[in-house]
């Protein structure tokens, strides 16, 4: 993981954030979450069911498909709150079938 400097958000400077090859997990959550590294056959269904505890919200979740209509392995969720999908992130490297996820915070 490495460190971004102070950047500024429209004349606004916003602390170091914690960035990896797929994105931030550490900084200020905005109530969604990117999941990858998901099984190619998860459906809506058990990406809910395995935030269930986390206050997520069903019809959020969107998986991503390629050109081709398969599964990419990642997809977005919401959550009721921000300080759900920050407690959700406990999730992070979780197993979920044979894989386990990564968790990113998403806008």
């Amino acid at each position: 993981p490495r460190l971004t400097g102070m950047s500024r958000q429209g004349g606004i400077h916003t602390p170091l954030q914690k960035r990896t090859g797929g994105g931030i997990q550490v900084g200020e959550h905005t109530g969604f979450l990117r999941v990858r590294g998901l099984p190619f056959s998860a459906t809506r269904d058990d990406i809910f069911k395995f935030f269930l505890g986390y206050n997520p919200t069903q019809e959020s979740v969107v998986l991503t498909y390629r050109n081709d209509g398969r599964a990419t392995g990642e997809a977005y969720i919401g959550f009721a709150t921000a300080d759900d999908s920050k407690r959700a992130m406990e999730l992070h490297r979780r197993v979920m079938g044979s894989r386990y996820v990564e968790l990113f915070i998403s806008n």
